[in-house]
Order: structure tokens, then sequence, then C-alpha cells
């Protein structure tokens, strides 16, 4: 794609966009990685080392738990011209489709923000002072994170606190002192009638929306598939730049990472297994049962 072929989206558009998007959260065939991505095999531990090192780097985890979509996805695409932010939203639905995500029918209110803009910090920083209701469920830590992101992409998303079976928790500011006043708290929550297990917690974390923004100028001369790909890792799951060497989208605008021309098979897999296991356990259990199903997944010869 050409800097010519691509426009900005206007930030009054997004902010619209986005103040829109915030009232609706409240409502209630991948392709083969390229061959590069084959990798000998040198024994069993050392299989189970790399999956678990895979989702050691890429994952970000909300609170010590796995953030994902609970309700329908609905990508939607903006700053490109017209027919390619559908390609792009397209793209994310094929690949959310073969991960066994929910997609929501084509006329839905979109939850997945695809943005396209001439500086991606600048974006950030307007929306934040002309909208910053946007950011009230955002940590001070997670806004700061994103205004510090290094590189041409910034990803944020909007979890949500439910019970581990689906619940909304009342939202409240003071809790009773144990023999003294009342102790204000800035983020609480009561929630009852969930009783957590020893294996299930009684919360779990939802991706009510998922932004990703991408420079103007870093996707001049990829694919349309190429930034649909990456972004849908962005905001499929909370994910980040991975180490030097993974085998993943997410690496494509590393300083020498891992140049894949389309969704990996290791980020396919993620993604399936992401989806396939409950967020209503801590992140470290969940991510042991991915590493299971991800060595099903994938091929002997694809696994270091």
């Amino acid at each position: 794609m050409t800097r010519q072929a691509a426009r900005s989206m206007s930030f009054a558009r997004c902010a619209a966009l986005a103040s829109a998007l915030l009232a609706a959260a409240g409502q209630a065939q991948s392709p083969k990685s390229p061959a590069t991505d084959e990798i000998v095999v040198t024994g069993e531990r050392d299989r189970e080392e790399a999956i678990h090192d895979f989702i050691d780097t890429v994952t970000v985890e909300a609170n010590g738990q796995m953030a994902t979509f609970r309700t329908d996805v609905c990508p939607a695409g903006f700053g490109l011209p017209a027919a390619y932010n559908d390609i792009v939203a397209s793209r994310i639905r094929e690949v959310a489709k073969k991960a066994d995500i929910p997609v929501a029918d084509p006329d839905c209110d979109p939850n997945l923000v695809v943005i396209v803009a001439d500086d991606g910090y600048e974006f950030f920083e307007e929306l934040r002072r002309d909208r910053p209701t946007l950011f009230h469920a955002l940590e001070l830590s997670e806004i700061r994170d994103v205004r510090e992101a290094e590189g041409p992409v910034r990803a944020w998303q909007v979890v949500e606190l439910r019970g581990s079976d689906g619940r909304k928790p009342e939202r409240i500011s003071f809790i009773e002192g144990l023999g003294g006043p009342p102790r204000y708290v800035p983020r609480g929550y009561k929630l009852t009638g969930v009783v957590p297990s020893r294996i299930l917690k009684a919360t779990r974390r939802d991706l009510a929306i998922s932004f990703v923004v991408f420079d103007l100028a870093a996707i001049e001369g990829l694919t349309l598939t190429q930034i649909a790909d990456h972004a849908a890792m962005r905001t499929l799951a909370r994910t980040g730049p991975p180490e030097a060497g993974a085998p993943t989208i997410l690496a494509l605008f590393e300083e020498g990472g891992y140049r894949a021309d389309s969704l990996t098979d290791w980020d396919a897999a993620y993604l399936k297994s992401l989806y396939a296991t409950s967020n209503a356990v801590s992140a470290s259990q969940q991510q042991s049962n991915m590493a299971r199903l991800i060595g099903e997944q994938l091929e002997p010869a694809s696994v270091d």
C-alpha cells in the first residue's frame, strides 16, 4: 500500500465514533505460516518450553487474569479508503471465525476498532484531552503504557470486571471499616452470589472495546493482510511486542523481528487456545491449559 493510497481519519470523526462505541459497550480460514516458520524439533522438553515461552512473551495480563471477548466481535476499520477499511474488517472476521471466536452480524456496533492516523501518539493524546470519559475505565498505568509505547502501533482495551458467571458487580465508593468509619476506595466493586472454588476465581475480565492505532507512515509497503492480521492479534487478545525471533505477526514492526506475511501457525494456535479455555481462572492456570492445546494444534516440525 502506498502512502498516497491511504488517508488519515479526521479526529472529530473518530472521537464521535469512540464515544458511541463506549456507550454501546455498556449494553449487555487463517493462512498458513511462511516456510521460514518451520523449526527443527530438538526434544519434547524443548517443545514445551518453546510453547510456554511464546505465551509468556506475547501475553499482557489483566490483574492476574486473561481478558477475552464474551460478546460477539464486531470489527471496523477507519483511516484508509473505504474499500481498504472493509477488507481489513473482513479479514479480522475471518481470523476470529477460524479461532472459533463468535462474530456479530455485519450491521453491528463496532467493539474492535482499527485506526490509521497521521501520528498515533498525537491521535491518542487528542482523544484523551477531548474525550476523557473514554479513559475512565483505564488505570493510570495503562494510559502511561500507551503513551510511552515504542514503535508505530498503539493498542488499548476497555476491560470489564465480571463475576465468573458473567454478572456485573456493583460499583461502591466506601467499605465499612472494622470498628472504624467507612473507608473510601477509588475503584471498589461488590459482588455477591459468586463463590470461588479451588479452580475458578470469583471474577473474570472481559474485553468490552479494543482499539489499535497505526502510524500512517509505518504501514507503507505492507499488505492489507499484514495490517489486519497484526491488528487481530493486538485486539482479539491483550498482547504486546514479542521477544526477538518469536514466530508471530506481532513482530511485524520490531527492528530485526520475524517478518511474517500473515498470521502464523503460532498466532492462530494462540488465539484458538485462548478462546477455548476459561478466563475465570488465574492467568497462570489458563496459560497452562493453553500450552497443552497449542501443542496439539502445531505440527511438531514448527515447534523448537
